[in-house]
């Protein structure tokens, strides 16, 4: 079990005192409050896949989530990435996953490996538009160990109607739905 950072901001708005937006723009209802993050080496897609998960059950950005299961990759191995979200706190919990995919042409992923740890992401899923989203990606680890953090920030690229996504879009370009930070070991 790892320590976890993370930041957490809704595309969608619950304060009933506001008035609904003007502009047509799909939002992801319920807050992101578990995310899914699974390794799987290329061209096995039986193998079990290297699986974490975050969590956080009082959706608050004071308490941090936690994280379960370890990410422990092979060296020099080129893995199959699915990331997934959900509302865990609706019955039945909401796959925000599904209702993101919709809105993929101003959403998308990005994969920041931290301190240390060597590991590259190509992004294999597109939006309508022929853009990364990062809902699949592939992983290369080097042949050489290392180990420090893996940050996935999930941004929102669509303000006052506008599409802000490009095919030079960064993890800078709009706003953070939400951000993970899990520990990483590549040995």
């Amino acid at each position: 079990m790892g320590a976890l950072a993370v930041g957490i901001s809704s595309c969608d708005s619950n304060d009933e005192d506001e008035p609904a937006p003007v502009e047509e723009e799909t939002t992801i209802p319920g807050s992101i409050n578990s995310l899914r993050i699974e390794f799987r080496p290329k061209g096995q897609p039986t193998a079990t896949p290297i699986t974490a998960a975050y969590g956080d059950d009082d959706q608050s950005d004071n308490i941090p989530g936690t994280v379960k299961g370890d990410i422990n990759l092979d060296p020099g191995v080129v893995y199959d990435v699915k990331v997934m979200m959900t509302d865990e706190s609706q019955s039945p919990p909401v796959d925000l996953s599904a209702n993101t995919k919709k809105t993929q042409d101003y959403h998308e992923f990005f994969y920041s490996p931290l301190q240390g740890l060597k590991v590259s992401f190509l992004k294999t899923d597109q939006d309508k538009n022929g853009l990364p989203v990062g809902f699949t990606a592939e992983a290369t680890t080097p042949a050489t160990p290392s180990k420090g953090t893996l940050r996935i920030t999930l941004k929102h690229m669509k303000k006052d109607g506008v599409i802000l996504k490009s095919a030079t879009s960064t993890v800078n370009t709009g706003s953070t739905d939400f951000f993970a930070i899990f520990p990483v070991v590549i040995d």
